[in-house]
């Protein structure tokens, strides 16, 4: 009986050492799968921060090209008319351009006093709140399809309500239009077509949402100056837009006419800074053929400032200016554990502010004065970036009269 006690004793359960081992085992497998798995989950999140950034960045080319390749529709042809000139614009009986006051940011910083051009740049506006966020770019242009065809304003014609031109074909209740004189610099006026019945043979009826009261009389548009067809609102508004980076590197938009919106518009997210050049035509004959690019500095004669003195000489480079380069610097919105990106020489523990600077640039194949450099300091180390530039020809612009005189 006890040698039977025994043997059975000694064929079950396990043993303080196996036991001890299983859990050593087993704590070892946990942990390699826990790591694996965290690995995994962080490589997933990095690819798909990633992913995210490669479409924005997709998605803002398209946007910018787009509305940029549209710049100038309805008044390049008539350029000698209507670049420079600065606009006067109402809403619901309220003039909003020039600027009552300055607009929201990243947009604070432009001049209250807006000139009508196919783009502007504008340097370094949008760094406010102590921040780099580069450019800001102001694009205009019509989205009507007869807006290439300016109407002479019949002398004596024009009223507070009204103007007569030689033909009205092709214009509808709603449409925008743009008054405008062959003095350079001067004034010119967004005017609105009545909603209802507010065209007749060779007049033109205002009323509506943009219409101006506030046209000057006796108005110097009378006999001298033209129309100009710019789209319709609130179905197809006249593109007059400006573009920046703000809080949240985000690019915002603002509708300079306020007919889509009343504020900025969130555009994307992931963007901490945008920069542009001008591709200019410098021949004596324009020949639409690039001759250099030019960063728009003050002393350029590109500048915003220098651009938008309503002078002739101003009138005449905007004329040259017939691409614009644009350069974007994007970031994810995860930030990465040292060892799991950049920084893989160093310690989990390193303090994120000794680590080394990183310089990104724009714009790299130019001479260096006109490339466009930003410095990532520390803790910025800690994200993934990514830099695109595109090109956009301005297609109006090109295909404008060459001359230089009326």
């Amino acid at each position: 009986m006890s040698t039977r006690r025994t043997r059975c004793s000694n064929t079950n359960g396990f043993s303080l050492i196996e036991l001890l081992v299983s859990m050593v085992i087993a704590l070892v497998v946990t942990l390699a799968i826990s790591s694996v798995l965290l690995r995994s989950e962080g490589n997933k999140r990095s690819t798909t921060s990633v992913n995210d950034l490669n479409q924005t960045s997709s998605y803002l080319a398209y946007v910018l090209d787009r509305t940029i390749r549209s710049a100038g529709s309805g008044f390049a042809q008539n350029w000698l008319s209507t670049f420079g000139c600065a606009i006067n614009a109402s809403k619901n009986g309220t003039a909003i351009l020039p600027l009552p006051g300055a607009a929201s940011a990243p947009f604070s910083n432009v001049p209250l006093r807006v000139r009508l051009a196919p783009v502007v740049i504008g340097k370094g506006l949008a760094n406010t709140g102590g921040q780099v966020r580069g450019d800001v770019l102001t694009v205009m242009g019509s989205t009507s399809g007869a807006g290439d065809l300016p109407q002479s304003v019949l002398p004596g014609s024009v009223s507070a309500t009204s103007l007569r031109i030689t033909n009205t074909l092709g214009y509808s209740n709603n449409d925008v239009l743009l008054l405008a004189t062959n003095v350079a610099g001067a004034d010119c006026l967004t005017q609105q077509v009545a909603p209802a019945a507010g065209v007749a043979a060779d007049q033109l009826n205002f009323l509506g949402a943009s219409y101006s009261n506030n046209i000057p009389l006796p108005s110097p548009y009378n006999g001298t100056g033209i129309a100009i067809q710019m789209g319709s609102a609130p179905a197809n508004p006249p593109q007059m837009l400006l573009y920046g980076v703000g809080d949240n590197n985000t690019l915002f938009s603002y509708d300079l006419l306020r007919v889509a919106s009343g504020d900025v518009t969130p555009i994307a997210d992931g963007v901490i800074e945008m920069r542009a050049l001008y591709g200019i035509d410098n021949k004596a004959v324009l020949d639409g053929v690039l001759s250099n690019w030019v960063d728009p500095i003050a002393g350029s004669g590109y500048s915003m400032g220098e651009l938008t003195d309503g002078s002739a000489a101003a009138q005449i480079n905007l004329r040259r200016i017939i691409a614009v380069r644009v350069g974007l610097i994007l970031r994810t919105s995860l930030q990465e554990r040292i060892g799991d990106r950049y920084y893989g020489q160093y310690a989990n523990t390193v303090d994120p502010a000794t680590l080394p600077t990183t310089t990104l640039t724009l714009f790299g194949d130019l001479p260096a004065a006109q490339r466009q450099t930003r410095a990532i300091v520390g803790a910025e180390n800690l994200y993934r970036y990514r830099t695109i530039e595109f090109t956009v020809p301005l297609r109006n612009t090109q295909f404008a009269p060459t001359s230089f005189t009326p």
